[in-house]
């Protein structure tokens, strides 16, 4: 029931919610080269801008455009006539796609961070936005609560075919345990990735690009980093995954003699 969810508020559940001082503006495109089914992300002062594959629209390839910016900008935009939007967005995409035409109406909401203390309550359980909030940032959210969905259902299934009560506070206990403390990391992460993605340092720029650049040369770093955008493994996991490597590399290294020595 979404993330002003009155069930949430008649549970006495608590929610924190915080604000970055930007809005999305979302809108159709069409454009003269092919998406090839890819999500295409720039990332840039302001925000991420976000290129999302629609079926062809008209016999034209298309795409959802999810474009972030700060509140004055976004204002801004969403005020503009199709032409001149179209012609802002082919010049912010670098030509990617060629020329871009706007196909459809726009939405504009402002983007929050929001997380439910628990994910329980009487006989309630919690999944997708009344429990977690995040930014468009890395395309996360829906990642999120299929996570959530999945979960629940082996829990449940779990607890049914035990004989258990599926509404116990035992076994929505347990679905908290594996969910919330995952969701918490998460909805983290997403945070300071869109405040990276959102600054003009110089600092955080050239390390947000070292850290895509890595991601680009390293193929076990990226294989783990999409497993864990699509829920595939837990970001425990996936730091173990890219460690573990590491330190049977530094193992192997000291056992033949090449270790540093003090």
């Amino acid at each position: 029931d979404g993330r002003d969810s009155p069930l949430v508020r008649a549970a006495r559940i608590p929610v924190r919610r915080w604000q970055y001082g930007q809005r999305a503006l979302v809108f159709p495109v069409t454009h003269a080269d092919p998406h090839a089914n890819l999500s295409t992300e720039f990332h840039r002062p302001g925000g991420p801008l976000v290129l999302v594959p629609l079926p062809d629209i008209e016999g034209r390839p298309a795409s959802s455009v999810v474009w972030l910016n700060r509140t004055p900008r976004a204002h801004a935009l969403a005020a503009m006539d199709d032409g001149d939007l179209a012609a802002a967005l082919t010049a912010e995409t670098m030509g990617r796609f060629g020329p871009l035409t706007v196909a459809g109406p726009r939405a504009e909401w402002p983007i929050v961070s929001q997380l439910a203390a628990r994910l329980t309550a009487e006989r309630l359980a919690l999944v997708g936005e009344p429990a977690h909030v995040v930014p468009p940032t890395g395309a996360q959210g829906a990642n999120l609560s299929v996570a959530d969905a999945e979960t629940l259902t082996e829990v449940l299934a779990a607890a049914r075919a035990a004989g258990e009560d599926i509404g116990s506070p035992a076994v929505l206990a347990r679905y908290q345990r594996r969910r919330w403390p995952e969701i918490a990391a998460r909805v983290a992460g997403i945070d300071t990735l869109n405040r990276a993605v959102d600054s003009a340092s110089p600092a955080v720029i050239a390390a947000r690009s070292l850290g895509i650049d890595l991601m680009d040369r390293i193929a076990p770093l990226r294989r783990l980093t999409m497993r864990a955008g699509l829920g595939g493994t837990t970001l425990a996991e996936a730091a173990e995954g890219v460690l573990a490597p590491l330190r049977r590399a530094a193992a192997a290294s000291a056992r033949h003699g090449f270790a540093r020595k003090p």
